[in-house]
């Protein structure tokens, strides 16, 4: 980023006709010195330090005019009043110009004497001698050297942060945010690249501005929060898949969920943790296709997989919420709720109904689902789907937001939008911002193809969280025409953004219902806590161990295969059947990586 710092004496200033007529009169201060950073810019945002040391940001971008000859800055109207208070009460202003042409930043504040800015910056270090550059500035002096603007920059952002969007700065600036960053770099035009990051930079300023009454701050103290928490049952669930790697080709057909809970204080090793697991095979859950109308059809094997597994962690979630003692809190790794609009009976993906044995051993009865659910789809045949993948999923979120304990899911990496998109249909909504300005920024979000973990990541500060926002994971526009009547029926969750770390992404945690705002608090700041116990983590650390026992290991699944492959060849050899034993003898000595087996063209 380019950077161009302006010193003005104002008091001397005020004297000069011109400029004071150009200040007072046409609402412009000519920048009076070096411009070269501007260049071609014909835009720029503004941001200003007030009288009361608020900060106003400019909604939209502003030209840059010329007056006799000097580009300016104007000053806005609602501002002038206060600009002008402030040039009359303040001895100096600094002007910072940063970023690029098509991506420019006006910073102005204002210090009241020598004593409270010049001073303080030459007492950092001596060696500076801020009077052979003319600082303090007899008019106006263009910062040039490269260690006194720095040592300015420096002062700068540490009396005002905010203002230099400093957060903003060493986010994008870390060395992981960078190199996710640069690979994204390479997704748009050469010409986007240039202006990336000060682009992204511009979009945060703007949006925590619009978003300051949103923003609520946790105050890290681990001692109060465990102190809290003290004999609370605290549980992390996570999922994950399993398939028999000794047979090629063969799709993940095992789905186990992993149930962690722990007791903050509790002494005794055998009581203070507890460890539970859910597991099934996906025929075991997905396999009536009797309600597959189709006579030709193909089971879209991915879809089927996360049709099983989307409805197995939140029926495991939903089963857990219920034992006695009742947990305070459970964490679900991932999405609490899935866009689900399209796993469904018809083409393309041919997803099965859900199994009634399956459902009866998790305490689920067709007329449960019957009762509870409108508009239930039916075949051509008039037959209810009532255990349609959808049905029984859009059953089990309704549970879910019934139940009273905070139910969360904890998102990592997330690339969503959403929480961008809802966030300014809100502003535009409570006339923060018009449509006019939500449809610009829409329009930049969508050239430079940021993420919901970009814009949240400037905007936000380490243990700061955005106000949850309802948010429609399943709108009926989505589902095929059968299955729209049910959509408007699954409840809307109420999402937010956690950033926990200074060089870290934030996450976004989905809530299972709205909470009191003192609960929302309590729970955040637990999630907050729990994310800081492992260093450079940011990340709730109860995620992280059941996320290890749920997974199942490569060597567990040998195992599991070389278990399979015996008994294949007992059977073989009991039968007596030498074609058999000689094709499972081939299939089995080949590997994922074989010729046959890598993916077609």
């Amino acid at each position: 980023m380019n950077r161009n710092l302006i010193a003005i004496n104002t008091a001397s200033l005020r004297a000069d006709e011109a400029v004071w007529r150009a200040v007072t009169v046409k609402k412009l201060l000519p920048l009076l010195a070096d411009q070269h950073l501007i260049g071609t810019a014909k835009e720029y945002a503004l941001r200003y330090l007030k009288r009361d040391r608020t900060i106003y940001a400019a909604n939209d971008k502003n030209t840059i005019p010329t007056y006799k000859g000097q580009k300016c800055f104007r000053i806005p109207d609602e501002i002038h009043d206060d600009f002008i208070s402030n040039w009359k009460n303040s001895e100096y202003l600094f002007i910072s110009i940063e970023g690029t042409d098509a991506a420019l930043t006006v910073i102005a504040v204002f210090a009241e004497s020598a004593k409270s800015s010049f001073d303080q910056i030459s007492s950092r270090d001596a060696t500076l001698r801020l009077n052979v550059f003319d600082l303090p500035p007899i008019r106006a002096t263009s910062v040039t050297s490269p260690e006194l603007r720095s040592a300015i920059y420096k002062w700068l952002g540490d009396e005002h942060s905010d203002l230099f969007s400093i957060n903003a700065h060493r986010f994008l600036n870390s060395t992981h945010i960078l190199t996710s960053l640069f690979a994204h770099i390479g997704s748009i035009s050469s010409k986007e690249s240039v202006h990336f990051i000060d682009r992204i930079r511009i979009i945060g300023d703007h949006f925590r501005k619009w978003m300051e009454p949103r923003i609520k701050s946790i105050e890290k103290d681990h001692h109060d929060l465990w102190g809290h928490v003290y004999g609370e049952r605290i549980s992390f669930i996570d999922g994950g898949m399993s398939r028999i790697i000794g047979l090629p080709s063969v799709e993940p057909m095992g789905i186990r969920v992993g149930t962690y809970t722990v007791i903050p204080g509790e002494e005794r090793a055998e009581e203070r943790e507890h460890w539970s697991m859910d597991s099934a095979v996906i025929g075991d859950i997905l396999s009536d296709r009797s309600i597959i109308e189709d006579q030709d059809y193909k089971t879209d094997s991915k879809r089927l997989q996360e049709a099983a597994r989307y409805i197995l962690e939140p029926l495991s979630l939903l089963t857990h919420s219920k034992k006695i003692p009742l947990p305070y809190i459970c964490l679900l790794h991932g999405p609490l709720q899935n866009q689900f609009s399209q796993y469904d009976e018809l083409r393309p993906a041919y997803i099965p109904g859900v199994d009634a044995d399956f459902l009866a051993a998790r305490g689920i009865e067709k007329q449960d689902i019957v009762n509870d659910l409108r508009d239930i789809a039916t075949t051509q045949s008039g037959k209810q789907l009532w255990n349609s993948a959808m049905a029984v999923y859009a059953f089990i979120m309704r549970r879910i937001n019934e139940v009273d304990i905070p139910m969360l899911g904890v998102v990592e990496r997330a690339a969503s939008k959403a929480m961008i998109h809802t966030s300014l249909k809100n502003l535009v909504d409570d006339g923060v911002i018009t449509r006019q300005t939500s449809s610009r920024v829409r329009s930049e979000i969508m050239q430079l193809d940021v993420d919901d973990q970009i814009v949240f990541g400037c905007l936000l500060k380490p243990g700061e969280y955005i106000e949850p926002m309802e948010v429609t994971k399943n709108p009926a526009n989505r589902a095929n025409d059968r299955w729209r009547p049910l959509m408007p029926q699954i409840p809307k969750i109420f999402s937010t953004v956690l950033k926990c770390g200074e060089d870290a992404y934030p996450f976004r945690v989905e809530f299972n219902r709205r909470f009191a705002d003192d609960k929302i608090q309590e729970v955040m700041k637990l999630v907050y806590h729990t994310s800081l116990l492992l260093p450079r983590y940011a990340f709730p650390v109860g995620i992280d161990i059941v996320d290890k026992f749920a997974k199942i290991p490569d060597w567990m699944s040998k195992g599991i295969s070389s278990h399979l492959a015996a008994n294949v060849f007992r059977y073989c050899l009991q039968e007596g059947d030498v074609r058999t034993l000689r094709l499972m003898r081939t299939l089995l000595s080949r590997s994922p990586r074989d010729f046959f087996f890598r993916p077609k063209a």
